[in-house]
């Protein structure tokens, strides 16, 4: 498996756990479904975060 591979199995993988995250927190604060664009932003941010830390 070469390490690229890797890299995206990885990012998959945070990408997946970030977006059930923000879901069940927002779901925690409120019974009301967080929209599209706040889930995609919030990925977006948190996915920049951790491919820095990686």
């Amino acid at each position: 498996m070469s390490f690229i591979d890797m890299d995206m199995i990885v990012a998959a993988f945070v990408i997946i756990n970030v977006i059930l995250l923000a879901v069940s927190l927002k779901l925690g604060r409120s019974q009301s479904t967080p929209s599209l664009d706040e889930l995609m932003r919030k990925v977006a941010e948190n996915a920049g975060k951790t491919n820095d830390n990686v």
